[in-house]
C-alpha cells in the first residue's frame, strides 16, 4: 500500500465551499508522491543579526558629508532621541545613527504589554552589542528593538550624534492576506486553497524585499512607489508552517523586519504494506533528513517498547521493527532506512532470545553504536530502561522527579502515555495486577529523586494498592491518577492525558485503539505505538479511535479545542484504510477547516 496523502484539497468550481464542511463533497486525494512535509510550529521570529546585514549602513548624504571637503561639519547633536513604535510578534525595528565621540549609553524602554528588548548593535560587521551603562565608542550603530508586543517607547541619551537621529521607520501595510491576529501575524489557508498572495503598500521606504524563510527561500524585490502583489503557489513538500519575511529600509538607513506565518492545514496517512513498512513510513515523516538515534524493537514486543519509548526523548528517535526470535535478522528495508537516517546510536530493546544478536552485529557493521537494554523479563527490562534514561538525564543536568505508572499487560492507555513520556521526558513504569513490579520498586528505591507519580490507567487496570506502595516508598511522595479514580474507556483516558499534560492540539496523531485480534487481549495495533514519537516531536496529541466510528470523548475534545480557536493544523493518520477507514477520515476533515 502506498502512503495516502491528503494535503491541498481541490474542490470542484461548480460546488459551494460550504458543502465541504458538511461532508457532501468527494475530495480528491493525491496518492502518488508525498506532497507534504510535516513541520513544527515555530515562534514567529527573525534573527536580528540577519536584518542587520541588510541594513543600509551608508546613507548617501552621510557618506558625502564624510568625504566631501566642501561640506561644512555640523555641530554634534546631543539631545535625547525618543523612539516610539508598534511591534508585531516577531517584528524587529532598526534605527540607524552615528556618534562623533565616545559616550556612556543611557537607554530606557517601556511597552504597552511588555517592554521590548532594546540594545545597540555595531554596524562594523562585528555584531557587537551594547546595553545601557556601557561605553560606546564613536562610530555607526543601530538601535535594535525586538521581542515586544504592541506600543513601545524608548529614550536614548548621553551620546553625541553626528546629526539628529531619524526616529521614523519605514512602514508596510498589508491588505492581503487578512491576518487572523493583529499581534501574531499568522494566516491560515483554507483547505481548497492552492495559492495565496501578499498585497499592500509601503511608505517612507527606499527598498523592500520579501523572502520565504528556509533553505531554499528566494528573495523577491518589491516596488516601493506603487502597491505590491506577490503570489505563491503551494508546491510539493510545502510544509504546514511557512514563514515569509519582509525587509523594508528608509533613506536614513532605518529598517524593519516583519515576519508573516502561513499555515497550511494538512493531513498525512502513514501506512505501508505491513507493520515494518508502516514503521519506515512513520520514520520518514518524523525525520525527512536524519537523526542521531533510533530505537529497534520486536514487531510483537509491546512490553519492551512501551517503557522504552522514553529513549526517544533525547533525539526524537523513530521506532523501527524487526522480527523477534534469537535467529532472526534485521530486514533489508529496515536496514536501508537506518542507513538513510545515519544515526550514531541504535537502542536495541530486549534480550537475545527475542532480539537476535544478528541485529546487533548488523548495526555494528554499519558503523553505528548499538546500545542493548535488556532484562530477563519485561518488568526487569522496564526498570533497566528507566535506569539508563535517568542516569543520562542526570548527566545532562536535568534531574527528573516525575514518573508515569501503567499496566505492563494492558496496552491502550499506556500506548497513549508513550507520547507524554517522550515529550516530557518522564519514564513510564510498569505495574502488575496486584501493584508495582518488584524491579520497578527497586529502581525507585535506588533513585529517590522520583517524588511525583501519575497513574495513567484507572483502578480496574492498575489497582489502588499501587497508590499506597508509591506513597510508602518515601515521605513526601505524591500520587495522582488520570480521571481521578473514575473508570474510563481507553478513548476517554487519552483525552484526559492530553488535558492533564496540555499537549498541543494543533498536531493530532490518530490511530486505531481497538484490540489487535492477533495479539493478547488488551494489545492494540502497533500503528499507535509507532506514532508516539511523531506526536511527541510536534508537542502534539496522540489519540485512539475505533476503525470506522468516532469516539464521543475524542470528538468532544476536538470540538472544544476548535471552539477555542485551537484548530488542527496537522492530522496524522497511523495505518491504512483497514485500521482507520476513509469514511472516518472524511468526518475528521472539519477539524482542519
Amino acid at each position: 500500500m502506498r502512503i495516502i496523502l491528503l494535503v491541498t484539497l481541490f474542490v470542484a468550481f461548480c460546488l459551494p465551499v460550504g458543502a465541504l464542511a458538511e461532508g457532501k463533497l468527494s475530495l480528491v486525494r493525491p496518492t502518488d508522491k508525498e506532497s507534504y512535509t510535516p513541520s513544527l510550529p515555530q515562534p514567529i521570529v527573525s534573527n536580528w543579526k540577519d536584518g542587520l546585514k541588510n541594513l543600509d549602513k551608508k546613507q548617501s548624504a552621510r557618506k558625502k558629508r564624510s568625504t566631501d571637503p566642501t561640506v561644512t561639519t555640523q555641530k554634534p547633536y546631543t539631545d535625547p532621541g525618543s523612539y516610539n513604535g508598534y511591534l508585531h510578534t516577531g517584528e524587529i525595528h532598526y534605527y540607524a545613527f552615528e556618534t562623533t565621540s565616545e559616550g556612556t549609553i543611557n537607554l530606557t524602554s517601556s511597552g504597552e504589554r511588555k517592554a521590548p528588548n532594546a540594545f545597540i548593535a555595531s554596524l562594523d560587521n562585528s555584531t557587537k552589542t551594547y546595553q545601557t551603562g556601557n561605553t560606546l565608542p564613536a562610530g555607526k550603530y543601530a538601535l535594535v528593538v525586538e521581542k515586544g508586543e504592541m506600543l513601545y517607547s524608548i529614550t536614548l541619551s548621553q551620546l553625541s550624534f553626528s546629526e539628529k537621529p531619524d526616529t521614523n521607520l519605514p512602514e508596510i501595510k498589508l491588505t492581503k492576506p487578512a491576518l487572523e491576529n493583529p499581534i501574531r501575524e499568522s494566516y491560515r489557508l483554507a483547505l481548497q486553497d492552492v495559492r495565496f498572495s501578499f498585497e499592500g503598500t509601503s511608505t517612507n521606504t527606499t527598498s523592500l524585499t520579501l523572502k520565504e524563510q528556509g533553505k531554499s527561500g528566494t528573495t523577491r524585490n518589491l516596488p516601493v512607489s506603487s502597491p505590491f502583489q506577490e503570489s505563491y503557489s503551494i508546491q510539493k513538500n510545502t510544509p504546514a508552517y511557512s514563514k515569509y519575511e519582509f525587509q523594508a529600509s528608509s533613506q536614513s538607513g532605518n529598517s524593519i523586519t516583519r515576519v508573516v506565518e502561513i499555515v497550511r492545514p494538512s493531513l498525512l496517512r502513514t501506512n505501508g504494506s505491513d507493520q515494518y513498512d508502516t514503521a519506515i513510513k512513520t520514520s520518514q515523516a518524523l525525520h525527512p533528513d536524519g537523526v542521531k538515534s533510533v530505537i529497534i524493537t520486536g514487531q510483537d514486543d509491546y512490553y519492551d517498547i512501551k517503557g522504552g519509548a522514553v529513549l526517544s526523548h533525547f533525539d526524537n528517535a523513530p521506532i523501527l521493527l524487526t522480527p523477534t526470535g534469537k535467529n532472526n535478522s534485521l530486514p533489508d528495508r529496515v536496514k536501508q532506512e537506518i542507513i538513510r537516517l545515519k544515526p550514531d546510536t541504535a537502542y536495541i530493546l530486549g534480550n537475545t532470545e527475542r532480539m537476535s544478536s544478528n541485529v546487533e552485529k548488523t548495526i555494528q557493521d554499519l558503523g553505528i553504536k548499538p546500545v542493548r537494554i535488556a532484562g530477563a523479563y519485561p518488568a526487569q527490562t522496564n526498570a533497566k530502561i528507566a535506569e539508563y534514561f535517568t542516569n543520562k538525564m542526570n548527566e545532562l543536568g536535568t534531574k527528573p522527579d516525575t514518573a508515569l505508572i501503567t499496566s505492563s499487560n494492558f496496552g491502550p492507555v499506556g500506548t497513549q502515555a508513550m507520547n507524554i513520556s517522550i515529550q516530557k521526558g518522564i519514564p513510564l513504569l510498569y505495574a502488575k495486577d496486584t501493584g508495582l513490579h518488584d524491579d520497578v520498586k527497586d529502581f525507585l528505591k535506588k533513585y529517590p529523586q522520583y517524588k511525583k507519580f501519575v497513574i495513567v490507567d484507572d483502578p480496574t487496570i492498575v489497582v489502588t494498592n499501587t497508590e499506597k506502595e508509591l506513597r510508602d516508598l518515601a515521605p513526601g511522595n505524591t500520587v495522582e491518577r488520570i480521571g481521578d479514580g473514575k473508570t474510563l474507556t481507553r478513548y476517554e483516558s487519552g483525552v484526559e492525558l492530553a488535558k492533564k499534560f496540555q499537549t498541543d492540539a494543533r498536531t493530532i496523531v490518530l490511530a486505531n485503539g481497538e484490540n489487535d485480534p492477533a495479539q493478547p487481549l488488551g494489545t492494540i495495533h502497533i500503528d499507535a505505538v509507532l506514532g508516539a514519537p511523531l506526536a511527541a516531536k510536534h508537542k502534539g496529541t496522540l489519540l485512539l479511535t475505533p476503525r470506522d466510528s468516532f469516539s464521543t470523548s475524542v470528538a468532544q475534545y476536538l470540538d472544544g479545542q476548535r471552539s477555542n480557536d485551537n484548530k488542527v493544523d496537522q492530522l496524522f493518520i497511523q495505518g491504512g484504510n483497514v485500521v482507520v477507514t476513509e469514511a472516518l477520515v472524511d468526518r475528521l476533515l472539519k477539524y482542519l477547516q
